[in-house]
C-alpha cells in the first residue's frame, strides 16, 4: 500500500501538478485550508506534508508550528513559488525538513519526499556514524558538555541503564553513537524511534514475530534480539505504548525476549538507552507511563534527578554555537566543495539566534545556505552590513528577511557587474536560471550595464 501524502494547497492548478507527479507513487490527499489540514492530520496514517505558505487563511509559518506541534516527527516540505535564500532559511529555523520550489519540481519533488518521508517501521542503525553524509560527532570545548558525555561513558561501562532527558535537536541519538563507539561492543547499535512507529506494529517491532503470529506476519527477528551483544537505543520512550511496557520491562528485568506467536524464550544481553523529549515523571503522574518502567530505567524518583543525562540546549550555553558552525562549515564545505569561511560578523549573527531546534537546526540552515550559494564569502560581509552583530527588536522574521534579501540584491548585483552585464554568464555564475535571474532583477529594481550583450 502506498504511502500518504499530504498536500496543504489553495491554488487548484498547483495542487493538480503536485497530483500528477505524485500519484504514481503515493497516495495523495488535498486540502486548502488549516483547519481541513489539521483534521485529517488528527484523522492519522499521514506520512508527510507539503505545505505551501500562501494559504488565505494562515500567516507565514504559522500552520508549519501548528502541524509539528501536534506531530513533531512528521516531515514537512514548504512548496513555495518564492525562489529566495530566505524562504529556506526561515522554513529550516521553523521547523521544516526540506524546501522546494514549484517551478522546479518536475525533477525534485518525488525525489524529496522519497529521502524526507516517515517510515511505517524504521531503518536499524547498525553502525557508528560512518555515513559520508553526516558531520562527525562533535563534543564542544566547554565544561557542561564534557561533563555530561563523560558521564554517559561511565555509566556505560559499569552497565547502568542510561536514561537521556533533553529537548528535541541537541543529540540525543549523536549521544548513543558516542557511547557505541566507546564501548566497542561485538553487537550493533539499534535505534528505534517510538514515535515513529504506529502503536500496531511496535510490539512486533520491538519483540520479533513468528510467521501466523497475526494476519500477514512472517518469521521476523525483532529490535530486542537483533541488539544482543550491542546496544539497544528506545529514542522517544515516552511514546511506548502503555500495555506493552510491561513486556519490554520484563525483558530488561529478565533478559529474555519471547516472539510473537512463539512460546521460546531467547536471551539477549545489551546496554539500554532510552530518550525522551517529554517530562516523564508528569506521564508517570498522568498514568501514560508505568512507574515501574520508570523507575527501572531512570531511578528510584527521589533520586532520578540525579541520574538523568540532560544534554545543553544552544539556548542555555551560545558560547559553544561558534564551535558547531566551524565544525558543520569545514564538513558541508567539503561535502559541497565551496570555501566558505565565516566571518565574526556571520558567527555573531548565527550566535544570536533563538535555535528551537537547537543544534541539528543550526546545522541544517549552515547545510542549506552552503548548497545554495555558490560563492559564500559574500555571505559574512552581508549579514551584519551596519556593524551590528545582534538581531534588533523587531519580530526576528522580519530581520532575517531583510538581511537575505540585501544578500541576494548584493550578490546578483555584483555578479551582474563582474560579467560586465551578461545575464546569461551573471545567471550560470549564480547558479540559475536566465529567466529566474531576469525575474530577480525586475523584482529587486536591479540596473543592468549595457557593456556586455545581455540576454
Amino acid at each position: 500500500m502506498n504511502e500518504t501524502i499530504l498536500v496543504v494547497e489553495d491554488d487548484e492548478q498547483w495542487a493538480f501538478i503536485a497530483k500528477t507527479l505524485l500519484e504514481k507513487e503515493f497516495n495523495v490527499i488535498h486540502v486548502r485550508d488549516r483547519d481541513t489540514c489539521v483534521k485529517r492530520l488528527e484523522d492519522g496514517d499521514i506520512r508527510f506534508v507539503l505545505l505551501d505558505l500562501g494559504l488565505p487563511d494562515v500567516q507565514g509559518f504559522e500552520l508549519l508550528h501548528q502541524i509539528k506541534s501536534l506531530e513533531p516527527t512528521l516531515p514537512v516540505m514548504i512548496w513555495t513559488c518564492q525562489n529566495e535564500v530566505r524562504t529556506a532559511v526561515e522554513a529550516i529555523i521553523s521547523g521544516a525538513d526540506d524546501y522546494l520550489i514549484k517551478q522546479e519540481s518536475e525533477d525534485g519533488l518525488a525525489t524529496l519526499i522519497r529521502k524526507n518521508i516517515r517510515p511505517k517501521r524504521r531503518n536499524i542503525s547498525v553502525e557508528a556514524r560512518t555515513n559520508k553524509h553526516q558531520p562527525d560527532i562533535l563534543i564542544p570545548d566547554h565544561p557542561m558538555y564534557r561533563r555530561v558525555f563523560k558521564q554517559a561513558i561511565i555509566d556505560a561501562h559499569i552497565g547502568s541503564e542510561i536514561f537521556i532527558q533533553s529537548e528535541r535537536g541537541t543529540g540525543k541519538g549523536v549521544m548513543a553513537e558516542y557511547i557505541y563507539r566507546h564501548l566497542k561492543p561485538k553487537g550493533p547499535l539499534v535505534d528505534i524511534d517510538c514515535s515513529s512507529i504506529p502503536e500496531t506494529l511496535i510490539e512486533s517491532e520491538l519483540f520479533g514475530c513468528k510467521k501466523g503470529a497475526f494476519s500477514e506476519a512472517t518469521d521476523r527477528m525483532g529490535k530486542i534480539e537483533l541488539a544482543h551483544k550491542g546496544v539497544l537505543f528506545l529514542d522517544e520512550i515516552g511514546n511506548l505504548p502503555l500495555e506493552v511496557q510491561p513486556k519490554f520491562l520484563k525483558v530488561i528485568n529478565d533478559r529474555k525476549c519471547v516472539p510473537l506467536g512463539s512460546n521460546e524464550e531467547i536471551h539477549v544481553d545489551f546496554l539500554l538507552i532510552t530518550a525522551t523529549n517529554i517530562d516523564l515523571k508528569q506521564a508517570v503522574k498522568e498514568g501514560k507511563f508505568m512507574p515501574d518502567l520508570y523507575d527501572r530505567i531512570v531511578g528510584d524518583e527521589d533520586f532520578d534527578d540525579l541520574f538523568k543525562l540532560k544534554l545543553p540546549t544552544l539556548r542555555e550555553y551560545p558560547e559553544v554555537i561558534p564551535q558547531y558552525i566551524d565544525h558543520f562549515v569545514t564538513f558541508y564545505n567539503k561535502q559541497y566543495d565551496k570555501k566558505f569561511i565565516p566571518s565574526p560578523e556571520i558567527i555573531s549573527f548565527l550566535t544570536h539566534k533563538n535555535w528551537k531546534s537547537n543544534v541539528r537546526g543550526l546545522e541544517k540552515v549552515i547545510r542549506k545556505i552552503i548548497h545554495r550559494f555558490p560563492d559564500m564569502t559574500i555571505i559574512s560581509s552581508l549579514l551584519a552590513p551596519s556593524g551590528r552583530t545582534h538581531i534588533s527588536n523587531r519580530p526576528r522574521v522580519y530581520s532575517l528577511d531583510e538581511k537575505l534579501r540585501e544578500i541576494e540584491i548584493n550578490e546578483i548585483t555584483k555578479s551582474i557587474e563582474s560579467h560586465s552585464g551578461n545575464i546569461s554568464k551573471s545567471a550560470k555564475s549564480l547558479g540559475l536560471k536566465v529567466q529566474t535571474l531576469h525575474s530577480r532583477i525586475k523584482k529587486y529594481n536591479i540596473s543592468v550595464s549595457n557593456k556586455a550583450n545581455s540576454v
